[in-house]
């Protein structure tokens, strides 16, 4: 259905101007009715709302506002609904609160609100409810919209039964989601364009659902439900996969390889966004020949390497320890290349090997929960960035007078563990 808005400006006072028109309502080939708009601007920090008092509706807003708090009554009619766009694109708008007196929320009314950290609603409102600036519906089963820039990890509360679509679109901020074993229903869409979204938790005891490694599964692994966009630039999809839901990668932009079994479900480039490319790997029960990528798991994730040249290109970014192999399928892992780890920040420990002799640009860039490497003494060049932004590094093995026994290499509070390998 399509909408559109004639207004001309009537009257005007104080912190308030009147518009009146008609809203033009279509319905294709059917009907076309002229529905009379009265608009009424209320002033909020920033800016005003606009207000359609024969609708009691708030349709729009500019676009600059910083806080809005909607009172119950607007020029003496009650405030009853969040228009479907309210709020539409308002990137400067942090908080809102939500009267006692409405009762419908558009689905879009937050679109692309990228700087929106809370959502609160009174406490005497009916049918929704806010937990901790999260807006619920008012019994708590269905998480309804979280906040775009509601930053770090987010618990979903207990109780919690669905997740409704979109609840998480475009959440820019978060980066784990836990959910708990209550959640039943997860709708299509729900953590959909959330490019901070490293991984998706799913309690042991759920009955619906799993994670494998951060990434959302019915509970049996048989369908991916959800590559969260923050994941990393690679990802593995198992053979045995029997199903991949339509929205499972849309919005992982960042995303840039699949790895998998030629000819399975996976290997098919329309499922994935736009400058995806695939990578084979063998199969469990063929060697396949000439396949020249490989799969290694790690604590908490993959580790990517591509055999031809003996380089560990990628990791997951749930990845939480790396001891990283000296040789696969009979090739010897010689380098570590440039953002292999990048802001992979679950790392915690990292074990180099013996075959490793050298380590590119940025390879643990940003890996801020890095507290410990363990370096060979084999190593022959190893990038000055190599470990840049790695705040949290205490601890560094290695043999004294090695590559890796370089102090400029590493943040100033780094203590040097020497060895005799």
């Amino acid at each position: 259905m399509n909408s559109e808005f004639n207004t001309n400006t009537l009257s005007t006072k104080e912190n308030v101007v009147v518009r009146e028109g008609v809203r033009k309502v279509s319905a294709p080939e059917v009907v076309r009715e002229e529905i009379p708009v009265k608009l009424v601007e209320y002033a909020v920090e920033g800016g005003n709302i606009f207000f359609d008092v024969n609708h009691n509706n708030v349709e729009g807003c500019d676009k600059n506002i910083t806080r809005a708090d909607i009172p119950s009554e607007i020029e003496g009619k009650e405030v009853l609904s969040i228009g479907e766009s309210a709020f539409k694109a308002c990137r400067e708008l942090k908080s809102v609160s939500i009267p006692k007196s409405v009762v419908n929320i558009g689905v879009w009314a937050f679109e692309d609100c990228d700087g929106l950290e809370e959502i609160k609603i009174s406490e005497e409102n009916q049918i929704y409810k806010d937990n901790e600036g999260v807006l619920f519906s008012k019994n708590g089963n269905t998480l309804i919209k979280y906040p775009a820039a509601k930053a770090g990890e987010y618990y979903v509360p207990e109780g919690t039964v669905n997740i409704a679509s979109y609840a998480f679109y475009h959440c820019l901020a978060v980066t784990e989601v836990y959910v708990p074993a209550t959640v039943a229903n997860i709708q299509s869409h729900a953590f959909e364009n959330g490019r901070c979204l490293r991984a998706i938790r799913i309690d042991e005891k759920n009955r619906d659902y799993k994670d494998i490694n951060g990434v959302l599964f019915t509970k049996n692994g048989k369908t991916l439900l959800r590559h969260p966009a923050g994941h990393g630039r690679s990802f593995a999809v198992d053979e045995n996969i029997e199903n991949i839901a339509d929205d499972a990668f849309t919005g992982s932009e960042t995303l840039k390889f699949i790895y998998c079994v030629r000819g399975s479900l996976a290997d098919n480039i329309m499922i994935y966004p736009l400058g995806v490319s695939i990578k084979y790997i063998a199969s469990e029960d063929n060697a396949q020949a000439g396949v020249k990528s490989c799969v290694c798991p790690a604590e908490g994730g993959n580790i990517y390497i591509d055999i031809s040249e003996g380089a560990l290109l990628d990791c997951d970014k749930t990845v939480s320890f790396a001891k990283i192999p000296t040789e696969v399928k009979g090739t010897k892992i010689i380098s570590i290349a440039p953002r292999a780890f990048e802001r992979c920040e679950f790392l915690t420990h990292v074990d180099i090997p013996e075959s490793i002799k050298s380590v590119g640009t940025g390879a643990f860039g940003e890996c801020t929960g890095l507290e410990s490497v363990k370096i060979s003494q084999n190593i022959k060049f190893m990038d000055s960035e190599a470990f840049r932004g790695c705040t949290a590094l205490r601890t560094v093995a290695c043999k004294q007078d090695s590559v890796a026994d370089d102090r400029s290499l590493y943040n100033e509070n780094v203590i040097f563990s020497y060895s005799t390998k």
